[in-house]
């Protein structure tokens, strides 16, 4: 399947895993409707981000790949590797029949990375992988080499969107030349609210205007350790819960399921919302008192949290990975100890209960991520990457 949009002469080839609208998606995105004449996408399965893709004018065609591929995971060996490989030279071998028609392949997660960093060695095209995963214990030994080996054989450069990922790379045997930092970007203007925004958003949901309400905006899945936030407001029964995100991978549906199970009990029964995806998701961070950030794994980068300080709210984040690089503790956010439901409970208490303390907190926040996070900067300096690997290709072609 592919949207009706034109693409450019040997544009510079994108591929990405998923077409469902994670982090590293919307992030893609961003980056990419700075100069759409530029790029041509491929998605290893249909989903909203092909209409997003459409819609700012950028050509994307799915190409499905085998059923295996989805085994792949975190914890995975040797026997997995063969399932989610085999069966592979079809789509690979239209993989890189197109990168042979491109300037550069830019591969955004860590399976497109694989089948995209083959396709450009076979087509004898540059390739630069934007490294978006932590690669430290939660992973299998085995899967860390193999991320590692592939990267260093296959790509000719690694972008990593915080210095956790860069170093976690490092750490797993690769080679640290072949990193750069650049972090997400993010467009400031879009996030500012006016003061009447906030109440109407209350009334749609029908929250009252004085209600302390905190929110999580993610996927529904365990690492992003929604259950820690719902065992914290449990001890706070002045507070309700947005949970904004759906279930959207295998396994994600049974977490979700308990999800709810754990918000019917009586000491959280009527003080969580299930609000699934959201379009409307930047109106609805400013309706918080409090943006919660509960992971119980590594952000590779956190994009929620900076998502939240653009919006001037303040933002709770677990004490690990990417969060502990953008926020800077009690003064653009507070990081608590991840799995930890009495110290998130205590934080948010603070934010709630110190008002002068919260809007200092949210003020610093903004004026940072306005300054660090500015997707005109980052856009800037990700195409000077792909200049470096590929001299001329973020030159749009002539009419």
């Amino acid at each position: 399947m592919r949207s009706s949009a034109s693409a450019p002469v040997r544009p510079i080839l994108v591929v990405n895993q998923t077409a469902q609208m994670g982090g590293g998606e919307l992030s893609m995105l961003d980056l990419l409707a700075g100069r759409p004449g530029l790029f041509r996408v491929v998605l290893f399965d249909d989903g909203p981000l092909v209409s997003r893709l459409s819609d700012v004018g950028i050509d994307c065609e799915v190409m499905p790949v085998v059923e295996g591929l989805a085994h792949f995971r975190r914890k995975a060996g040797i026997g997995a590797a063969v399932r989610a490989f085999s069966g592979m030279p079809s789509p690979l071998m239209r993989l890189a029949a197109l990168a042979d028609r491109s300037r550069l392949v830019y591969t955004n997660s860590q399976k497109a990375a694989f089948l995209g960093g083959l396709a450009a060695r076979l087509s004898g095209v540059p390739c630069v992988w934007h490294q978006r995963t932590v690669l430290d214990s939660y992973y299998s030994g085995f899967a860390r080499i193999a991320t590692v080996t592939a990267s260093e054989l296959l790509c000719d450069r690694m972008i990593a969107p915080t210095r956790t990922c860069a170093e976690g790379y490092v750490a797993s045997g690769g080679s640290a030349d072949r990193v750069l930092v650049i972090p997400d970007g993010f467009d400031p203007p879009r996030f500012v609210r006016d003061a009447g925004t906030r109440m109407r958003v209350r009334t749609a949901l029908g929250l009252e205007s004085d209600r302390n309400v905190v929110g999580c905006l993610s996927r529904l899945t365990r690492w992003k350790g929604q259950h820690v936030l719902l065992d914290a407001v449990a001890r706070l029964p002045e507070v309700t819960v947005l949970l904004v995100g759906d279930a959207l991978f295998g396994g994600d549906a049974e977490y979700a399921d308990s999800l709810r199970e754990r918000a019917g009990q009586p000491d959280l029964r009527g003080r969580v919302r299930f609000l699934g995806h959201r379009d409307d998701a930047v109106d609805i961070l400013c309706a918080l008192d409090a943006v919660i950030v509960p992971s119980v794994e590594s952000e590779a980068f956190g994009r929620v949290a900076i998502e939240g300080q653009l919006s001037g709210v303040p933002v709770i984040a677990s004490d690990l990975g990417g969060s502990r690089e953008t926020i800077r503790q009690r003064e653009t956010g507070l990081l608590v100890p991840p799995e930890n439901p009495a110290a998130l409970a205590e934080a948010i208490a603070l934010v709630l209960d110190d008002p002068a303390f919260a809007d200092g907190l949210a003020g610093r926040a903004r004026r940072y991520a306005a300054e660090t996070f500015d997707i005109h900067g980052i856009r800037t300096r990700t195409y000077a990457v792909f200049e470096e690997v590929a001299p001329g290709c973020t030159e749009l072609p002539r009419e």
